[in-house]
């Protein structure tokens, strides 16, 4: 192990941050998939779900809301930004 580090302190800045970079990517992949792995869908209970949600008036409407309130503090934080310079 103390070999690899050396080996690895050896090499050009570059290349260190490639095996960094992709060390992470590794890393995080792993992660995700054990995460994804311990979702469990109860099949009895997807139904009720689904019939919930049946009004897609309803059920976009919320997200448009949420949507156009972001878009609403965006654009303000701007005009802010614009007028403070």
């Amino acid at each position: 192990m103390l070999e690899n580090l050396e080996y690895l302190r050896k090499k050009p800045e570059s290349v260190r941050r490639k095996y960094a970079l992709f060390g992470s990517i590794f890393i995080t992949v792993v992660i995700l998939f054990i995460w994804v792995s311990t979702f469990s869908i109860d099949i009895k209970r997807a139904p009720s779900l689904i019939q919930k949600n049946h009004d897609p008036e309803e059920r976009y409407g919320s997200l448009a809301s949420v949507y156009f309130n972001i878009k609403k503090g965006v654009s303000e934080t701007i005009s802010f930004i614009k007028k403070s310079f």
